[in-house]
Formats: structure tokens, sequence, C-alpha cells
């Protein structure tokens, strides 16, 4: 117990034993209306006083107390500034008002210190009128799990809490959940180490304090795509050791700043959103393994150094400034823990205009990495899938069991304990969302096509002579897909494409630089049984005046002999306005003028094929028999 607090809890009970009469009062709740004394051996007490006048009250079981202070007479505004509890895994309330002396004081903050390394405490419940959370008024409450207010009127935002200070929860290692919705401003390391914490929803933040969220391994979702800020501050999310699971995040437009170390070590990162950050400060994702794509704003002016170091599955990056400034070692460089592994093999830098400072990043220092030019991304999209094409006609085989076409049903006896027992006897109608999945793990590289079809080097080759291996993939990725399973990465565009949905269009432009692919789905519905599967490759910049469509969506339609543009999709991007290149099709898709018309977008054969314990891919090669 520090110095600070044993003088100050000494005061409250000394001033408490000496003035009974102030003490008397009314508590407007479940409490009982006892004055206390003072306690000889308290278990736990926590908090400060001043001398603007003290009281306090005590539960109704006596098994804690609670202590104020008048903060503004003529407001009748009081703070809660201490606590003893008497056992352990309590429920705290503290109460809206409190009478004290005949008059009624509203309850509007929590002081600093209040409930300091009270681990007798497992949640609190906070009455809506309180405005603010003090600096380290929970620090080190480390059985502290829950901390709810009081519910609100029925349909009405009315919770008061705005303000949360530095280290207030810091070291509330079980803290797993809390109410984020009013909250504008949090101090710095707020809550950090709060290792159970799991998601953040911060739709009204305005101000992070530096080192918010330090180490919280555990969280896997931080929205804040409804919020004001313009910067992410230094540390606000670092973590070591690494974070423990996958992690998506949601910025909004506004930020424009992302600091240093910002996302340092969030290993569970593998894509994020920065089409409209100017600057990325030092180390701020460095050692983020699984990061592979970051999507950058046109204006991206400042990469620091270390930025994006260590982040071993990155492969290419955008600049398509090509002025921007490249610090010391901060992309294509891996990691491999207590071993300093060095520049990338294979690495691709994206800009336009002719590279400027990306292309000479690319060449300094014996780097040799590649340079690409952005303009010329739709056009090697589309000769590199050419391999995947059908070249020789529609790939329709005549043998039942294989692809279970023309309303026959799945035979996958062999592969029961991967399949979902009601998908064994599913009927469907065509082949071409597990013939698109099959092109897109393929093109992707997670699968070759001799892995899933012994003796064949590319799909074009493959003849009626079907394998068992082929028949059990094939059959397994579309019976998910049949009962809706599977997960949509990047949401569902309804019905148009357009400014909100940004983040959607800023991938299928990223498959274009990245040589990868995804799965598309249309239908008058996601499930419907005509849905019909077709291969994102990627998309392009176009001018038609006649239309005013300014995007192409590059699809490679398995239905198909090889690839067509007109039969992709065009869109507007400021009307949202989209259309089929080929009118004569009417059937396949339509404008974005049918509202029953429904277009999806998935990627990422782990979250597209997905059994329990097991992810995606070791799904896919238990099923082939393939060694890892």
């Amino acid at each position: 117990m520090n110095n600070k607090f044993k003088r100050s809890i000494a005061a409250v009970l000394a001033t408490t034993a000496i003035c009974n009469p102030l003490c008397t009062f009314t508590f407007l709740s479940d409490f009982g209306a006892e004055p206390i004394s003072a306690y000889a051996a308290p278990y736990h007490s926590s908090g400060y006083t001043t001398r603007n006048g003290e009281f306090t009250i005590k539960s109704a079981d006596a098994s804690y107390t609670l202590y104020f202070d008048v903060k503004d007479s003529k407001a009748r505004t009081a703070v809660v500034c201490g606590c003893f509890t008497a056992k352990s895994g309590l429920t705290i309330q503290v109460p809206e008002k409190a009478s004290w002396r005949g008059v009624d004081y509203t309850i509007t903050e929590v002081g600093d210190w209040a409930f300091d390394e009270n681990e007798n405490i497992s949640s609190v419940i906070l009455p809506k009128t309180i405005t603010k959370i003090g600096s380290d008024s929970f620090i080190n409450c480390s059985n502290l799990t829950n901390v709810s207010l009081t519910p609100q009127t029925v349909g009405v935002m009315d919770y008061k809490l705005n303000e949360i200070g530095e280290e207030a929860f810091s070291g509330c290692e079980k803290l797993s959940a809390f109410s984020f919705d009013s909250v504008e401003v949090i101090g710095d390391r707020a809550f950090e180490k709060c290792s159970s914490l799991t998601s953040l929803c911060l739709p009204k933040i305005r101000s992070l304090g530096k080192g918010a969220f330090y180490c919280c391994p555990a969280l896997n979702e931080i929205d804040l795509s409804a919020s004001t800020l313009t910067e992410i501050p230094e540390s606000a999310f670092e973590c070591f050791p690494t974070y423990k699971s996958d992690t998506d995040i949601k910025l909004p437009s506004t930020v424009k700043t992302i600091g240093k170390k910002a996302f340092y070590h969030m290993d569970g990162l593998r894509m994020i959103n920065l089409s409209h950050v100017t600057n990325i400060g030092e180390s701020a994702f460095e050692f983020c393994g699984r990061l592979k794509t970051v999507y950058t704003s046109d204006d991206l002016a400042s990469i620091g150094d270390h930025a994006f170091y260590g982040c071993n599955d990155m492969t290419y990056f955008v600049c398509k400034n090509p002025d921007v400034h490249i610090g010391n070692d901060a992309l294509g460089y891996d990691y491999v823990r207590n071993y300093y592994q060095g520049k990338k093999q294979d690495f691709t830098l994206w800009s336009s205009n002719g590279g400027g400072n990306v292309r000479a990043y690319a060449a300094a220092d014996g780097r040799n990495f590649q340079y690409k030019n952005t303009e010329d991304a739709p056009a090697e999209a589309i000769a590199n899938f050419k391999d995947y094409m059908w070249q020789t006609g529609t790939w329709t085989p005549n043998c039942p069991e294989y692809l279970a076409y023309n309303n026959k049903y799945l035979f996958i006896d062999g592969h029961k304990p991967y399949v979902e027992e009601k998908n064994l006897s599913a009927k469907f109608t065509g082949s071409c969302a597990g013939l698109a999945t099959i092109c897109a793990l393929t093109y992707n590289g997670y699968l070759t096509t001799d892995q899933f079809a012994p003796g064949y080097s590319i799909i074009s080759d493959i003849t009626q002579e079907c394998s068992p291996f082929t028949k059990s993939f094939i059959n397994t990725v579309w019976s998910n897909f049949n009962e809706n399973s599977w997960q949509k990465a990047y949401g569902n565009i309804v019905p148009k494409f357009g400014n909100e949905d940004d983040d959607i269009i800023k991938y299928i432009e990223y498959i274009t630089y990245g040589e990868d692919v995804a799965v598309m789905t249309h239908g008058v519905s996601p499930d419907d049984e005509d849905t019909h599967g077709i291969v994102c490759i990627g998309m392009e910049y176009i001018n038609d005046e006649e239309s005013g469509m300014d995007r192409r969506i590059l699809l490679y339609d398995v239905n198909n002999y090889d690839f067509k543009t007109n039969y992709c999709i065009e869109f507007n991007s400021n009307t949202g306005e989209w259309r089929k290149g080929n009118y004569s099709q009417k059937n396949l898709y339509t404008s974005s003028k049918n509202p029953n018309f429904c277009v999806n977008l998935y990627t990422d054969p782990d979250k597209m094929v997905s059994n329990g314990s097991l992810s995606g891919m070791e799904l896919i090669n238990k099923l082939l028999s393939i060694k890892q």
C-alpha cells in the first residue's frame, strides 16, 4: 500500500470517526443507511480524499464501503474517491445519487486511484450519470472482469461517460467486458495489459492516448470506423508477446497518421485499409508477421524506418505516389525469432509515373526488389491467369460421381468425417462454384493443379478420367457453399459498387497487384440454387464516356472457354451504377436497378472451407492426403 494511499485512507477514517454528524446520509439505492466509523483491520482499502466534504455509504450486507467527495456544492455533484472491501468476488454498484446533510448529490465521476489494486472486486456497475473515470482509478484490479453502466432509458442514448483517464484500467488482466459506446477520450495506457479484452468498438472516440491498449494480446476486433480520430498514436495497440488470434481492424477515413509502433507485433493482422493515411510512423507494423495486404492512399507521403519490417507474409506493396519517402528497411525484410533473416528474395514494389523514390528504394543497397507499374497490372493479371482457362471447351465431365453434375448427388463416403452429415445427399444443379474455387486456390498457389488432379499441370489438360482426390475436394467445397457456410471475408456488394464499398473495391484492386484471386458469386440471393460462381482476378480503370463507367472488375467465367472482358462487370464509382459488359446474357448479370440481385466476394481458403478445429488448408490437405 503506497504512502499516499495510507495517509489518505487514514484521513478518511479519522474524519469519519470524529465527525459522525457529517457522515449521516440517506443512500438512494439498494444500500443500507447505517453510518460507519472505522475498521481496525480492513481487508482492502483504496482511494484518496480532499476536504470538500467526505461521506461514506456501506452496502446492505456490509461487504464493501464507498467513500465520496463533494465535487461541486452548487451543482450538487460528487465523486467516488475510495473503497473498502471486506470479502472477495464482489460486485460493486455505484449509486446514481446519494444524500448528505439532507442534500442530494449526483455521482458524476470515479476519482483518481478510487479502486486501485483492489483484488476483491470482480465487477462494477456504474450509474449512467458518470462522465469521467479518473487516472489509475482501477489500476491493477487483477480480478476485475466486467465494468458496465446501468441500463439506459429504452431507445435513448443517455450515457454520459466520455472520458477515461491515464492508466485507469492498467493491469486489469481479467477485464473482458466494457461499454465504450459514449467514450470520447481515452488517456495514455488506460487499458494496457488488459489481456482478456477481445473486442473494441469506439464509435465516438476522438482522442486516443499513447499505449492506450498496449499489450492486449487477445484483441481480435478493433472497430474505430465510426469515430473521428485523425491519428492512431504511438504504441496504441503495440503488443509483446504477439497477439493470440486473427485481428480485424476498421479505421475511419479521418485517420491520416499512424504513430510509431502503433500496431507493433500484431501478428494476427492479415489485412488493413490505410487508404486515407498519409503518414506511417517508425515501426508502425513491425513484426506483424502475417500482414500481407495494405491498402494505401494515393496521397501516402511517408513510410517510417522499419514500418513493415518483419511482415514475413508480405510479398508486395503499392505506393501510387512515386515520390513517397520510404525509411530504412521499411519494406521487404523478413525476420525469424532470434535470427536476422534479411531482405526478401521475391518482393515487388508497385508505383506509377516512373517510380521515383519507390523505384530507387527497390534498387538501393543491393535489394534488387522487383519494380512494376500499376498501369500494367490488369494486363499482367490476365496473362498470368491464362494457364488456368478452359482452352478446349467447357469443363463438364460426364462422370456423375466426380462433379455430381446434371442433378446427381454427392458421393463422398470416403471423407464423411470432414463434411456435414446433412450435406451427404445434397442435390445441386451445376459445378460452377466448385470450379471457381479450384481456379482461385490453384492460382493463389495454395494448391498446385497436380495436387488436386495428380498427373496434370494445368486445368485445361485434365481429362474426364477423374481421380478420387478431385472428387473429394470439389464436393466438399460445393457442399459447404451449398449450405451457405462460406464466410464472406469482405461482405456483400448489394446491389451496387460505390464509395460506401471502398474497402471491397480496394481489395479487388489489390488482387491485381498481388497476383491474387478471389471467388465471386451472383444471383438473386447468396444461397439460391442458381447462384453462379466466377473467378475474380482483379480490377482495371477504364474511361467509357458514353456510359460513364470508370472501372471494370475482371472476371473469369468458368462456363466460358476463355477470358473475355465483355463478361466482366463495369461500374461507375461515383453513382454506384453497374452492368455486365455483354448484354446478350441478361440471365447472368443485371444492373444495379434490380434490388434482388446479390453479389458476394469470397477469399482465403481458411475462410471458404472450415471444419471445426481444422483450418481450411488443413482440411484440404487432409482430404487430399497431402503431407504438410
